[in-house]
């Protein structure tokens, strides 16, 4: 491999991770927001009785 290869391997790489970054931060928002309006329905006291 020569040295533009690796950095473009290595750019290409970092692209992938920043973008699987925002996929789970997506998620991680979905959850904090279905967990509010749960607990805001009052669902979660329901399945601790």
């Amino acid at each position: 491999m020569i040295k533009s290869e690796i950095m473009s391997g290595a750019y290409s790489a970092g692209r992938e991770t920043m973008s699987d970054l925002r996929e789970h931060t997506k998620f991680v928002r979905h959850f904090l927001k279905a967990s509010r309006e749960l607990e805001f329905l009052n669902v979660v006291d329901a399945w601790k009785k």
